[in-house]
């Protein structure tokens, strides 16, 4: 098998068992009220713990993988580059898409069309 292929499965799999373990976590009641008291972290602090010792590290690992050292600026030159440039760049692009209605015909069936 390719090391490299491996190591991404790796990465998958930590991914996967932090969720399984929430999900675990989560499993030990059927009540709604309960498992609302369950992701609340003041009440549970097993579900932090969780998700700070298991889940973030694992996503990180995920996002930092194949990341570039550093990127190009086109003011300040080479800045160093984070995983949590990822996450900035993916949310910033969920923001710009969004469902507007059609005006140009006066349709009430919405088009995605990227807002400005």
């Amino acid at each position: 098998m390719d090391p490299l292929l491996a190591e991404c499965q790796c990465l998958l799999v930590a991914v996967s068992s932090a969720v399984d373990l929430i999900m675990a976590h989560f499993s030990i009641s059927r009540d709604p009220d309960e498992k609302m008291r369950l992701g609340n972290s003041s009440y549970s602090p097993t579900i932090s713990a969780l998700v700070l010792e298991h889940l973030c590290p694992a996503i990180q690992n995920l996002l930092n993988d194949g990341l570039r050292n550093h990127k190009l600026d086109f003011i300040i030159g080479q800045r160093r580059n984070h995983s949590w440039n990822v996450v900035e760049v993916s949310t910033r692009i969920a923001r710009v898409w969004c469902w507007i209605p059609y005006q140009s015909t006066g349709q009430k069936s919405p088009i995605l069309r990227m807002a400005l």
